[in-house]
């Protein structure tokens, strides 16, 4: 069972995953989406892990730092929204092509996102815009994708279909919440490959099966997704910022 801490360091607070198992140490991982894992023996007291954790501050800061460096997906990125600003949508870097038109909309064409506008110069017109068009097109590729995962993770296993919530996280590409049986589906998934999104909504529902990243938890992904670790890597280029 995964136990959420919290511990207070001379470098600030850090959130951390406890998974108490059948280990001789007590391991700690930095996710490159900022998410700290750390797992420990069944006998071990959590006070224990948070004094470790505290030792473990330099270390936890530096790669969270590292991670920062990365490429900050831009699906909530201000923008100034100008010819030649780079948007990344599905994995693919678009540029921005404004153009005077009286009828308003987003259209994707030959690697651009051409934005049609009466008022090209209006930087909050073409910001409302892109985000009616980006908000819509975020639902409707999260739902699909969610469906048709379900329908394959059905296929091969007993499991009942979760409610869906999309909204924008900080730290977690998804969260399944086994009790009330729902999935939630981060918005910035926008910015990865479709195989990527279709990983997560694999993962999330894997925990209706297996609470614990264990390896009968990857066991599970692997016989609908065998090349779960492929579509897993696309995240690492992605980072989840503010």
């Amino acid at each position: 069972m995964e136990m959420e801490r919290k511990v207070l360091t001379q470098r600030g607070e850090i959130t951390y995953y406890l998974t108490q198992k059948r280990v001789k140490n007590i391991n700690l991982h930095v996710k490159s989406s900022g998410r700290i894992e750390v797992s420990a023996g069944h006998g071990v007291e959590a006070e224990r892990v948070d004094k470790f954790v505290i030792e473990k501050q330099d270390f936890i800061f530096r790669a969270l730092k590292k991670y920062s460096e990365m490429t900050k997906i831009n699906t909530e990125d201000s923008h100034d929204f100008n010819d030649g600003e780079i948007f990344t949508i599905l994995g693919q870097k678009l540029v921005l092509k404004v153009i005077k038109d009286e009828k308003e909309s987003i259209l994707v064409w030959n690697k651009e996102l051409q934005l049609h506008t009466k008022m090209p110069e209006s930087l909050g017109r073409k910001s409302a815009i892109y985000n009616i068009w980006i908000d819509a097109y975020v639902k409707a590729v999260l739902m699909d994708v969610y469906d048709r995962m379900f329908l394959l993770m059905s296929t091969k296993y007993d499991i009942p279909k979760p409610g869906l919530r999309l909204r924008s996280m900080k730290t977690r590409w998804g969260v399944c919440n086994i009790t009330d049986c729902i999935i939630t589906l981060n918005t910035k998934l926008i910015a990865a490959p479709i195989r990527a999104i279709e990983y997560v909504a694999v993962h999330e529902f894997s925990h209706l099966l297996e609470a614990n990243h264990s390896k009968k938890f990857y066991a599970v992904i692997y016989g609908v997704m065998p090349d779960y670790e492929e579509r897993e890597g696309y995240l690492r280029e992605l980072r989840l910022g503010d």
